[in-house]
């Protein structure tokens, strides 16, 4: 059952990441960890482990709580330069999420939020 459960989350991760990443990317878990494309995850940048961990939350939330109507995030593009920051955004505005409350420095957010809370 589990290895059934990893494969439909990682096929949505996949899907996901690729979408936000712009690039077909097949992630994987294997005995020593995760892969994309066949590549161990720590080869990749800042930025783009910030796509992958957006795509893993997303997909388990969508995976164990369907009904889910908002996504909290924390600094989720705080390893990302502004094609990056867009690139996740985006992605968030069309995962479905009725509300998306997000803590960020970035003044790119600004731009998509309904409602900007400056502390």
């Amino acid at each position: 059952v589990a290895e059934k459960v990893w494969n439909t989350v990682l096929a949505t991760v996949s899907q996901m990441f690729s979408t936000m990443r712009g690039e077909p990317s097949k992630v994987e878990k294997g005995k020593d960890g995760f892969t994309v494309n066949g590549a161990p995850v720590s080869s990749l940048s800042g930025s783009t482990l910030d796509l992958l961990a957006l795509a893993i939350r997303t997909a388990l939330t969508r995976t164990f709580i369907p009904q889910a109507s908002f996504m909290l995030l924390d600094e989720v593009t705080a390893a990302c330069d502004s094609e990056r920051s867009v690139s996740m955004l985006g992605f968030l505005a069309s995962a479905g999420f009725k509300q998306v409350v997000m803590v960020s420095h970035e003044d790119v957010v600004d731009g998509v939020a309904d409602v900007v809370i400056q502390l």
